[in-house]
């Protein structure tokens, strides 16, 4: 079987967390090998280990039919920036780790990444380029949006609508059922009780826009 080429787009924290992951994936079940990283900073894994290097800009390397590149970048803006100059030139890697505890029915997009650890409750709908961190639990029937990024042990109540290019930082809690539109985000430990409104930044507990 002929193996793709896989670029993980990318060479900071999160991308370095995904070499890890894909490696402990059995080979049997992979159709792609790592070629390197793809980063507009060339020496961004400088001072870092890693078995790759950044072999190009994202904006200047030149994809052959077949290549996938696998989006490692928490910035949703970044995501939806790079995923709409590229998406007519590869096709995006979804990854969700083996651990990884999908209810029925729920659906994830293409180029979402889902980390160890995380739970997907049955019927959640998660959009493309969604980034899901470890220890992150949503509910039944969560709906999270293109692009967004949900970082370390997030609580997501049942039934939340998360917008697109939402970011919500680790620990934070979501009571059931609320909305959090698009571009919001929400600061690090918040416990969200109230809608958070489109481009809002929210913070504490009870999460208060600042």
């Amino acid at each position: 079987m002929s193996m793709k080429r896989l670029f993980i787009l990318g060479a900071s924290g999160f991308g370095r967390d995904m070499e890890t992951f894909l490696a402990l994936m059995p080979m049997k079940k992979c159709d792609w090998r790592i070629e390197g990283y793809l980063d507009d900073d060339l020496r961004a894994l400088d001072g870092f280990r890693s078995d790759y290097r950044v072999l190009s800009t994202i904006k200047d390397f030149e994809f052959r039919a077949g290549d996938l590149a696998l989006l490692a970048i928490a910035d949703p803006a970044a995501k939806a920036r790079i995923h709409g100059s590229l998406k007519d030139k590869v096709s995006f890697l979804t990854y969700v780790a083996p651990d990884v505890l999908v209810g029925k029915f729920a659906k994830i997009g293409e180029g979402t990444v889902i980390y160890p650890g995380a739970l997907v409750g049955p019927g959640a709908e998660i959009g493309t380029a969604v980034t899901i961190n470890g220890g992150t639990k949503l509910g039944h029937d969560v709906k999270v949006g293109d692009f967004s990024s949900l970082m370390v042990d997030i609580a997501v109540g049942g039934g939340t609508v998360i917008g697109r290019n939402v970011f919500v930082g680790s620990g934070a809690t979501i009571i059931p059922k609320r909305k959090i539109d698009d571009g919001a985000k929400v600061g690090a430990g918040s416990v969200v009780i109230r809608n958070v409104h489109g481009g809002q930044t929210v913070f504490g507990n009870p999460a208060r826009v600042i």
